[in-house]
């Protein structure tokens, strides 16, 4: 498994939805087509809970490595905020730490990673460290408190190292998020993370999706994660 296969909020990433409810029984179905809600929604608050949320949470992995099929079952638990510091100023810190069973050709693989998002007291995204990269943000732009279906915008963008010494660079990454059409009284808010190499070519991108109210509050859905090599979706 290679190391770049990351939840994506996750990490942040936000990191990374499936569609929460279960399927229909056998014979035919109406697939209901989403809503574009009239609401305002609470963007701020919305992030504000998502940094702040502590949980378990089990997930299925399916898609492919390599042009192999995968599957899995796993958890990912993310941390209380605590308090620390990031490149040299106070921050909260926030662990996230993803256990697994990856089924590869009817082998089952345990695997296991850790990474840890930093954030200033506003609950602003700093930086991110975690077991391949380190990530500093370099400009930020904080959500918007009213938010309607179909509104976007930058969230932040940084430059990823290789490590905390920063010697190295590995390229840039970028968050934005929009909001689509769920119910009359929901929406879907994605959150997409793009990382790009020194040349600007895209290495990766990573979506988490949560089912959003108008008061903000936030259901983690599902998460995909693509590259040259994998194509994948976490489902919680």
């Amino acid at each position: 498994m290679p190391n770049k296969f990351k939840l994506t909020l996750a990490s942040f990433v936000m990191m990374s939805l499936t569609a929460c409810g279960g399927g229909g029984g056998g014979g035919s179905s109406i697939e209901l087509q989403p809503v574009e809600s009239t609401e305002l929604f609470q963007l701020e608050d919305a992030w504000v809970e998502f940094v702040v949320e502590s949980s378990s949470y089990p997930f299925t992995l399916s898609g492919e490595i390599n042009d192999t099929d995968v599957n899995g079952t796993g958890t990912a638990t993310f941390g209380q905020l605590t308090t620390s510091s990031f490149e040299e100023q106070d921050s909260l810190a926030k662990s996230a730490t993803i256990t697994y069973e990856l089924i590869v050709d009817d082998q089952t693989l345990p695997l296991s990673s850790f990474s840890t998002a930093y954030y200033d007291v506003n609950y602003m995204p700093l930086g991110r460290l975690s077991e391949s990269e380190y990530m500093v943000v370099e400009s930020l732009t904080e959500p918007t408190n009213i938010a309607r279906v179909n509104d976007t915008g930058v969230l932040y963008t940084g430059t990823r190292y290789s490590d905390s010494n920063k010697n190295t660079v590995l390229g840039t990454t970028q968050t934005s998020y929009v909001l689509e059409p769920d119910t009359a009284q929901t929406a879907i808010l994605k959150m997409t993370s793009i990382d790009k190499d020194n040349s600007g070519a895209i290495e990766s991108t990573g979506m988490v999706a949560y089912r959003v109210t108008p008061a903000g509050s936030i259901t983690r859905l599902y998460e995909t994660y693509l590259s040259d090599s994998s194509n994948l979706r976490i489902s919680y």
